[in-house]
């Protein structure tokens, strides 16, 4: 089966621009694992890229794709990411899989999807933010193909999500992308509509929908169910640590590859199958790993410095500097002498307690510093994905022994600044409001990691003084639920514990240490 997958940068930095992911780095991290998965399960895997890709793609990581083509460098319109897929698709000579560079499996596609005539991920239903988007682009457009101006007056508004998208029928993707080739040509320079993302589902999705409608052409989907254009839940297409246990497919769309939490589990599956690889992302982002030069070099063979640059120091106080300039109203960046300066004399309780955090912060990541290479790679390997245990009968998750990081550090600060200082500058913190910040050191990426905990999490990490088995941990948080909770929702507790367990394990704060076996 030929699998196929398009990249495009429009002339962006691949390694300053996200391409809405967490960051640069994590975008590559996960071209990379899904060009890597593919590969497993698959021989022949090509990309159609432009210049800038295959630099960075092929020459810098040496992603081992089939074949490349380098056919997207003069594309005219830099904000309709679709139209290098609708090139794609209509360049097969031969039945295909698309694939999208966010899309990750653990398994070949199903029988009937690889000898389909037409296949996409899901058919989607549209809401009312799509249909009112959409109403406006058909008031809008110079040009819309009657078969369109049907499909946007049907309820819902038929559409499959591309996440893959093929097939063995040549013909209709000849048709295809000819009309969504028309549609574009013919509206770019005369209607705003063009501009919005919604054109761009438009041209795709619903525009594929329509035309095998239209010729009643049967379209196998990866997924049966029907989900709504905005809802799409962690739980069924981006669930990491279900994987191999419950998902064999994973598609992080929208809000999913900006998740802080999804983009590490993305990056340690990375990490974890195909190391070598994970080095290579790595040495581009050197500048971005505390420790590339020193702890990441020690222990674990990464490549040099690709784009020669070294993690700066940077800012002493990058937090207190940006509140300062939020209430200041001004862009200047202050040495730490002035910072230190100016909170001794300022008024804002905002400006004191973020400048405190970092201090202690800072003292933290001192003694961090000191640790050796082998412990923070010890760490990092004993927190790997380990999903296994999540799966496992009651009985044998009971029997797993939890275990705290004993260089976890919570540090009680009265505002949660791990969440962004948004409209902190407009009002002073209430005096009444305490919050937990969990800190642990790292081997990649800051040099630590950092997560306001909850009063439960708070409770299970104070626990932990020393390992114990699950089932003792629950018993000793009895103390945190009410006498009815503990009769009537004891399975409500248990699932809300291990919940905390979980994301108290992403974080690198706990460790299950007994070994799960496979299920």
């Amino acid at each position: 089966m030929r699998i196929v997958q398009s990249f495009w940068s429009a002339d962006k930095d691949m390694l300053q621009n996200d391409f809405g992911w967490c960051s640069a780095q994590h975008h590559l991290m996960a071209w990379a694992l899904s060009c890597l998965k593919l590969k497993t399960h698959y021989g022949d895997v090509h990309l159609y890229t432009d210049t800038n890709g295959y630099r960075i793609l092929i020459e810098q990581l040496g992603l081992p794709y089939t074949q490349v083509e380098i056919c997207y460098d003069n594309i005219p319109y830099n904000d309709l990411w679709v139209l290098p897929k609708i090139l794609t698709y209509s360049a097969q000579q031969e039945p295909f899989i698309h694939v999208d560079g966010d899309v990750f499996i653990w398994e070949k596609f199903p029988r009937e999807m690889e000898n389909a005539s037409l296949l996409a991920q899901n058919f989607e239903i549209s809401t009312e933010y799509y249909e009112n988007a959409l109403k406006h682009i058909e008031n809008d457009l110079s040009y819309l193909p009657d078969l369109l101006r049907e499909s946007l007056r049907k309820n819902p508004i038929p559409s499959y999500n591309a996440g893959v998208l093929g097939g063995s029928d040549l013909a209709f993707f000849k048709e295809y992308a000819q009309t969504a080739l028309d549609l574009v040509h013919r509206n770019y320079d005369k209607s705003r509509a063009v501009h919005s993302g919604i054109y761009n589902i438009l041209c795709e999705q619903i525009l594929f929908a329509s035309i095998a409608a239209r010729d009643q052409k049967e379209v196998t989907c990866y997924f049966k169910e029907q989900y709504k254009d905005n809802g799409y839940s962690a739980m069924d297409i981006a669930d990491l640590s279900s994987i191999n246990y419950r998902l064999k497919y994973i598609h992080l769309l929208g809000p999913h590859k900006r998740s802080r939490d999804n983009c590490e589990l993305m990056s340690r599956f990375l990490y974890k199958e195909y190391p070598e690889y994970f080095a290579k992302v790595v040495s581009l982002f050197s500048h971005e790993h505390r420790y590339f030069t020193t702890k990441i070099k020690e222990v674990f063979p990464t490549p040099a410095a690709v784009n020669g640059r070294e993690k700066s120091a940077g800012i002493l106080y990058p937090r207190t500097s940006y509140a300062i300039s939020l209430v200041e109203k001004s862009n200047e960046k202050l040495p730490a002498a002035q910072i230190e300066e100016y909170v001794t004399h300022s008024s804002r309780s905002v400006v004191k307690e973020i400048f405190n955090y970092e201090t202690d912060l800072l003292k933290l990541i001192a003694g961090w510093n000191a640790l050796p290479a082998s412990r923070l790679y010890s760490i990092e390997n004993s927190c790997q994905v380990n999903s296994a245990f999540f799966f496992l009968p009651k009985e044998a998750q009971l029997s797993a022994v939890i275990e705290k990081n004993e260089l976890l550090t919570i540090i009680e600060t009265p505002f949660d600044w791990t969440s962004g200082l948004s409209g902190i500058a407009e009002s002073d913190l209430d005096p009444e409001l305490t919050f937990n910040i969990a800190c642990a050191p790292e081997l990649f990426f800051n040099g630590f990691s950092e997560k306001s905990i909850d009063d439960l999490e708070y409770n299970i990490l104070a626990l932990l003084d020393s390992a114990v088995p699950l089932a003792a941990l629950l018993k000793a948080l009895e103390v945190c639920f009410s006498a009815d909770e503990i009769e009537n929702d004891h399975d409500s507790i248990y699932e809300l514990v291990l919940m905390k367990i979980k994301r108290l394990s992403l974080k690198k704060f706990i460790f299950i240490k007994e070994a799960c076996p496979e299920i």
